[in-house]
């Protein structure tokens, strides 16, 4: 199936791949020195990778509940 390729492409499980037809997408990446700040591994109900953070959050009363973030 890869044959044709130079380097035969490669998918990460905790990759997630975003396409888009028609429009535009945003996008926010956070640095992984951050780690910490946006809460990820901290809540066992969570996956260690997930974050409770939505980072477009407009909500002055929801952010000031992540303090570190």
């Amino acid at each position: 199936m890869w044959s044709d390729f130079k380097r035969k492409p490669v998918f990460n499980h905790h990759e997630n791949i975003v396409c888009l037809i028609s429009g535009s997408e945003t996008f926010r990446l956070v640095s992984a020195i951050y780690k910490q700040n946006m809460y990820s591994g901290v809540y066992e109900d969570l996956d260690p990778l997930d974050t409770p953070i939505n980072l477009f959050e407009t909500d002055p009363a929801r952010i000031a509940k992540f303090k570190l973030m």
